[in-house]
């Protein structure tokens, strides 16, 4: 019997995390189910067997219901364990529960743990379980040829004083786009307008973000990218920013940074060796190619008729 494979599935507000989700199902020969992050339930209901699964992205909102069940064997890559506790049932934050009882069984026999950013690693060996800096599973996004670039500057989810700011140190046309999304829909429909983002970071001009998962897909496309650093959270940054042009919100303010929007320069490719280290560790475990998320023409994403440069 062929192997089976599973995928990570969100009930979140936030399409960062389908775009978690689209960057491990460029490793997968199919998706033969949906597991929800948060509850470990499963769609379509009734599915036997064990799967393969990816364990990448931010856990979690729900410590109390780690480990994941035995059924799914996983590969924990690009994990972030969150030190906060966003629901008040939480008997403690994920930083405590992930890390004791059978919950810490579970990492020590999936040893060695990729760790998202420095903090998680640091965090799993102050426990005694094995982790390396495995960056963010989004860095294998893109490296295939898509053409000419488009015209415009992607902007997301920039504030409406910083989003003026950048308005005023540019020509070009500039794509107003947020990460927040409350519209809801299936998994597939929210996977499918994370795709546009995608699509539209990796054909932009440039990316300008203080979402981290806009800045590491844009060094994986290639695409210029200067993160504004507005993070309340900013442990679950290290290692990452490092990777990316950053500056913080003040200086953004102040213009003190070096980036031209008008003629960005390339990325600097620090990012490259997580990222090839990253595609050989999930090829060697789903013994699939990568197969590269398919971009739509930046010229049928309605940015070449833009008059409003808000979408």
């Amino acid at each position: 019997m062929s192997e089976k494979f599973a995928l990570i599935s969100y009930s979140t507000n936030n399409l960062g995390d389908e775009i978690q989700s689209i960057s491990a199902a460029q490793f997968l020969p199919a998706v033969d189910l949906l597991v929800d992050r948060d509850d470990w339930t499963t769609s379509p209901a009734g599915a036997e067997g064990t799967f393969k699964i990816v364990l990448n992205g931010w856990f979690t909102h729900c410590p109390e219901k780690w480990p994941p069940p035995q059924w799914l064997r996983a590969l924990p890559i690009s994990l972030h364990i969150s030190r906060e506790r966003y629901r008040p049932t939480a008997v403690a934050p994920p930083a405590q529960m992930l890390l004791e009882g059978r919950s810490l069984s579970y990492l020590q026999r999936h040893q060695p743990i990729g760790g998202r950013d420095r903090w998680t690693v640091e965090l799993l060996r102050r426990h005694g379980v094995q982790s390396y800096f495995s960056g963010c599973i989004s860095l294998t996004l893109g490296a295939e040829p898509h053409g000419r670039r488009g015209d415009y500057i992607c902007a997301v989810d920039l504030d409406d004083t910083m989003h003026r700011q950048l308005l005023d140190r540019t020509r070009t046309p500039v794509v107003r786009l947020s990460h927040r999304d409350t519209s809801g829909g299936s998994f597939a429909e929210r996977c499918a307008r994370a795709g546009r983002l995608l699509s539209l970071y990796a054909q932009a001009k440039c990316v300008v973000t203080t979402r981290l998962h806009a800045a590491m897909p844009s060094l994986g496309f290639g695409t210029p990218v200067l993160f504004v650093n507005n993070a309340v959270d900013q442990y679950r940054l290290g290692g990452l920013i490092e990777l990316v042009r950053s500056c913080s919100a003040e200086a953004f303010g102040n213009g003190d940074f070096d980036f031209d929007f008008d003629r960005p320069a390339a990325n600097s490719g620090a990012h490259l060796p997580l990222r090839q280290d990253l595609i050989a560790r999930l090829q060697h475990f789903t013994g699939t190619a990568r197969r590269a998320f398919a971009l739509a023409p930046w010229t049928q994403l309605g940015v070449k008729s833009l008059s409003d440069p808000d979408v």
